[in-house]
């Protein structure tokens, strides 16, 4: 974009002055729900005529920007997301480049609260239009309670969200040219993706819209890609370090791993993260089963554990669906959980472990990470200029009796 100054803005064309207010527009201190000056102010700010900034507003209103309240004024709907140009320009050279301030184009008495991150719309607002991109109802239990927190979260909030599966039946992502049309048919204002199909998201976004930066938030019940962000995650690799060094304080000295097949993971396998941190804790022994998130792999997944020459001493269950067939497995060989050999089971709140043993337990709260993922898209369309930082969140241990030694 060429560098303009107050005195040529009416010599540009109106695509160029619409550039300039978005600009404006998508900087702080400018946040959803407040309200422009009159188009004659505007037009005395702008040093143009008031029938081209009527046009400019309409432009604007068309991109969802902006939208008119009659008699009472044009408020900010959504703030826009900057282009390439004004990413590489330092946001702090508007006002040189332009001779123009943001807060110049609001009205003073916009009435907006001191709160610029709340998230329920005034009456004056619209709804935003959000969109959940994953599979998360097609998957676990966890998964689905994330997805099932993040719309009681976006009606709690009074913004629509609806479901877009990424995902075909047979667990393969969709075609990109098929997810640009489908982003094309239902534009939305932000978007909660799921990180691992974060990557083709963003070229789909991009074919779609020409937009390198969609407003999206990406939800991980697990590891994720590192170029995902903002992102919300559950850490379950960082489960896995804790419960190799709970174990190791215990004296225990093999310590296996049932983990869950999860082909979207690549090279992120919490096998991988299992060997590698077993380096760290100076663990020669390796032992991992990986089976799939059902009973029977958790029953297949632990015979083979225990089948091996030199079987470990402690089991740690990387997912809580394989639980029931652990114990199954377990109680076949005679073998005695928190006695025999030292279990600790990653859990969630939504899902109830078998009731025969008192579980040592990693736990998390899917729920919180739903509710958490909504207020992140919403202060992320919000707020202008304010990056967001990624959220992890850690387990709660639970100690109960089946990882400690006889």
């Amino acid at each position: 974009m060429r560098h303009i100054g107050t005195m040529e803005l009416a010599h540009c064309d109106n695509a160029e002055l619409t550039s300039v207010l978005r600009a404006m527009l998508s900087r702080p201190p400018v946040v959803t729900g407040v309200r422009l000056r009159s188009e004659r102010e505007l037009a005395e700010i702008l040093k143009v005529g008031r029938k081209r900034v009527r046009v400019l507003l309409e432009d604007l209103v068309a991109e969802g920007v902006l939208v008119r309240r009659h008699g009472s004024g044009t408020y900010v709907r959504r703030v826009p997301i900057r282009s390439i140009d004004d990413l590489i320009s330092d946001a702090e050279s508007l006002p040189q480049k332009w001779a123009l301030r943001p807060e110049s184009i609001i009205a003073p008495d916009d009435g907006r609260p001191t709160d610029v991150t709340r998230l329920k719309p005034a009456p004056h607002q619209r709804r935003l239009r959000l969109e959940i991109w994953s599979g998360f109802h097609k998957t676990s239990p966890t998964n689905r309670t994330i997805l099932n927190a993040m719309l009681d979260r976006a009606e709690q909030v009074g913004h629509d969200l609806s479901v877009h599966s990424i995902i075909r039946q047979a667990d393969q992502p969709l075609q990109e040219d098929e997810l640009v049309q489908r982003l094309q048919a239902q534009p939305g204002d932000g978007y909660l993706v799921s990180a691992f199909l974060g990557p083709l998201f963003r070229r789909a976004f991009r074919k779609a819209f020409g937009s390198t930066q969609p407003s999206a938030v990406y939800v991980a019940p697990g590891s994720a890609p590192v170029d995902c962000e903002p992102l919300i995650r559950i850490d379950t690799d960082e489960a896995i370090v804790r419960a190799l060094s709970i174990f190791k304080s215990e004296g225990y000295e093999r310590i296996g791993i049932l983990t869950v097949k999860n082909p979207m993971r690549g090279a992120m396998t919490e096998e991988a993260f299992y060997n590698w941190n077993c380096g760290l804790i100076g663990q020669t022994y390796r032992a991992v089963a990986e089976e799939p998130r059902t009973v029977e792999g958790g029953y297949h997944g632990t015979l083979q554990l225990l089948d091996q020459a030199d079987r470990p001493d402690a089991i740690y269950v990387s997912n809580d669906e394989l639980l029931p067939g652990v114990l199954a497995a377990l109680k076949e060989r005679g073998v005695e959980p928190g006695a025999d050999i030292g279990v600790i089971t990653l859990s969630t709140t939504s899902d109830a472990l078998p009731t025969d043993y008192r579980w040592s337990q990693l736990q998390f709260d899917p729920q919180i990470v739903g509710h958490d993922a909504v207020d992140a898209i919403l202060r992320l369309i919000q707020t202008a200029g304010r990056r967001l930082n990624s959220q992890s969140y850690l387990a709660r241990w639970i100690p109960g009796q089946t990882h400690r030694r006889p």
